[in-house]
């Protein structure tokens, strides 16, 4: 049997925890928020927030046997 994985993520920037020269440093924060949760062994869905608590995008880990 084979593992499959599939993750996609969309962030959208367009707020302003990413404006002037934040930019950076919110995505560098959302990132690994990701990270921590994939470490974590979460799958799923997931809606990703900035540090003012907008949604700013989502993402979709799917883990399944072939």
């Amino acid at each position: 049997m084979t593992t499959q994985v599939t993750f996609t993520m969309q962030i959208k920037t367009s707020n302003d925890a990413y404006q002037d020269q934040n930019h950076r440093a919110e995505m560098s924060r959302t990132l690994q928020l990701m990270i921590e949760s994939l470490e974590e062994g979460a799958e799923g869905h997931f809606t990703l927030y900035d540090t003012n608590g907008n949604r700013v995008g989502d993402a979709v880990f799917e883990v399944w046997e072939v």
